[in-house]
């Protein structure tokens, strides 16, 4: 009886964990606000020494690629910088920057995704991420892993179907 009782509340945990988290996102309150995250996802560039993370981010309010650029000297983002998001079916995508916010060598850069751009990102793969800073004029993501691609496309998909519903 005890073992029954032991599964039926761990069964209800896991499902009510599940519920809290949709999409098995990272979920942070913060300034009142529920942010959630997918996981980060560290890709190389064209430049030596400069990383970047690539993740989905909801930041309580709307859809966001999450760019957490890590380089081994400082870089500048302006504040009214834009990134090119290629997909696989050649289609293009402008992204404004939406927050920038520094942490330590790291700046995490949010770009909102619009109302016309969810089906894109929930319906297609990321096949180059394009960007710029002062120290580096054109930095590219050129050739995203299909795994990692994949990934971030399910995170949007499953995300904006979920948290949109929640709310």
């Amino acid at each position: 009886m005890k073992k029954i009782i032991v599964i039926a509340l761990l069964f209800v945990s896991v499902i009510s964990f599940a519920q809290e988290t949709p999409c098995k996102l990272m979920v942070e309150t913060k300034d009142g606000k529920t942010l959630y995250k997918g996981e980060r996802n560290y890709v190389n560039t064209n430049y030596e020494n400069f990383r970047i993370c690539i993740q989905y981010l909801y930041d309580g309010e709307k859809h966001c690629l999450g760019l957490t650029i890590d380089s081994k000297t400082p870089v500048t983002i302006e504040e009214n910088s834009v990134i090119y998001v290629q997909f696989a079916s050649e289609k293009e995508v402008e992204l404004k920057l939406s927050e920038m916010i520094p942490n330590g060598k790291k700046i995490e850069c949010r770009y909102a995704i619009t109302d016309s751009n969810k089906t894109i990102f929930s319906n297609e793969v990321i096949s180059g991420i394009y960007l710029s800073t002062q120290e580096y004029p054109q930095v590219e993501v050129p050739d995203l892993n299909k795994y990692t691609a994949k990934k971030i496309m399910e995170r949007f998909n499953c995300a904006i179907q979920t948290i949109n519903t929640e709310e």
